[in-house]
């Protein structure tokens, strides 16, 4: 009976680490994952300015390069 439960204990006892080390990982793998979300949704947006020249007048408008969209609503002239 003590060598059933002696080996019954070692089973167990190698058997708790193998599943807490899956769980570590799988917490690590979902921190990661956040991570990659967070840094996704909190991207800064691009400017860049688009330059013109319209009837002899140099203009510029600001582009939206991360939203792919005009930021300005009209072309503005240079002096």
């Amino acid at each position: 009976m003590k060598k059933i439960l002696c080996a019954l204990f070692v089973i167990l006892s190698m058997v708790q680490p193998v599943s807490a080390t899956i769980a570590l990982e799988d917490a690590v793998a979902v921190e990661r994952a956040n991570e990659i979300m967070n840094a996704k949704n909190q991207r800064k947006d691009v400017i860049e300015y688009r330059f013109r020249t319209y009837n002899g007048i140099k203009q510029y408008r600001r582009w939206n390069v991360t939203q792919n969209k005009w930021v300005d609503d009209r072309w503005i002239n240079l002096l």
